[in-house]
C-alpha cells in the first residue's frame, strides 16, 4: 500500500448499532441513545466521512431530501483514541 495510490472498494469496514450515553454531564439513570459506530479503512477517511454525514446525503438520490447527522469523536486525533 502506498499512500494516495491506494484505492479500495471497501472504505467502510463495518457499521455497528450500539447504545451509548454521553460522558458530558453523565447521569447513571439517563437514557441511552442508539448510535452507529462506523469504522473506516484509514484514519484519513474520518474527516471526509464526517463531512458527508454532517452536511447530509440522500438515501433516495433526491437532492431535495438531504438528511444530516450528528457525529461523535470525529474531532479527536486518531493517535489518542482508545
Amino acid at each position: 500500500m502506498r499512500g494516495k495510490d491506494v484505492i479500495s472498494a471497501d472504505l467502510v469496514l463495518s457499521v455497528e448499532l450500539e447504545e451509548k450515553s454521553s460522558v458530558y454531564g453523565y447521569q447513571p439513570d439517563t437514557k441511552r441513545n442508539e448510535v452507529l459506530k462506523i469504522s473506516v479503512l484509514l484514519p484519513r477517511f474520518i474527516a471526509t466521512s464526517r463531512r458527508i454525514l454532517e452536511n447530509g446525503f440522500s438515501w433516495t438520490g433526491n437532492s431535495q431530501d438531504l438528511t444530516g447527522y450528528k457525529t461523535y469523536e470525529t474531532n479527536i486525533d486518531f493517535e489518542i483514541r482508545y
